[in-house]
């Protein structure tokens, strides 16, 4: 399937293992790609509004047919978390399963929806090497918030 010369990792791919989406001609490997058997050919998808992979809406989101076909769920947790929080990178090694409120705060998302609630203010624009206070407006708290 693979020759030697192709620019990418011949061993690394000799680790992927495809499963069947059931009811579908669709097949989802271990690394995360997505193989048509009625058209014979590799679906790379589309990103969808939210950052994830689509491919079809037989199958919805990549990373959660390769978590239902790769990864375990035993405490049937209903979300599915990138561990290195890119939503592209749909590696069963990759994949968890998790709670809601586990996924929401995990990693640097709520660091990253904070610094979306911050609103800069004109005129404040401490001195170097003074003391003055670093603050900003969280929108959220209604107040500044000292650093």
């Amino acid at each position: 399937m693979f020759s030697k010369n192709e620019n990418f990792s011949y061993k690394y791919y000799m680790k992927e293992v495809f499963k069947q989406v059931p009811n579908t001609n669709y097949y989802v490997s271990n690394l995360g790609r997505v193989y048509n058997s009625k058209s014979n050919r590799y679906s790379y998808g589309i990103n969808g509004p939210h950052g994830y992979k689509l491919v079809s809406s037989r199958i919805g989101s990549v990373h959660r047919a390769v978590a239902q076909l790769f990864i375990p769920n035993p405490n049937n947790y209903p979300q599915v978390n990138h561990k290195n929080e890119d939503k592209t990178d749909n590696r069963a090694e990759n994949l968890e399963w998790c709670t809601a409120s586990y996924n929401i705060n995990y990693g640097n998302r709520n660091k990253l929806v904070g610094l979306k609630n911050r609103v800069s203010l004109k005129g404040h624009k401490p001195n170097k090497g003074t003391t003055d206070k670093h603050w900003y407006y969280d929108k959220e708290l209604g107040k500044r918030v000292y650093y």
